[in-house]
């Protein structure tokens, strides 16, 4: 039961989203300079900004968002990215990420 509800709610949320998807495709690399932000980079689909990467920033996100990206990487498995695009010309900040076999 609780797996319908979720897929409710999950189907709900995306259809009423205007945020932009990115993949399914494989993770290229992972990267992070200073540990305040991590540069996701995915085989095939590139950011349209100024910088080809995705970007996760904010401590609370970077945890979790570092160990999915891990996983796909290591796993072989497919990263879909949810990215807003509108903050700056510069950078496709992730906002949700998910693996997909």
């Amino acid at each position: 039961m609780e797996k319908f509800i979720f897929i409710g709610v999950l189907m709900a949320s995306m259809s009423s989203s205007a945020t932009p998807w990115a993949g399914p495709a494989e993770v290229k690399y992972v990267r992070t300079y200073d540990g305040e932000a991590i540069s996701i980079g995915l085989k095939g689909v590139e950011c349209q900004n100024a910088k080809d990467y995705f970007l996760v920033q904010g401590l609370a996100k970077n945890e979790s968002f570092l160990s999915i990206a891990l996983a796909a990487y290591m796993g072989g498995k497919k990263l879909q990215i949810s990215y807003d695009a509108t903050r700056d010309s510069t950078h496709c900040y992730v906002n949700g990420i998910w693996i997909q076999d």
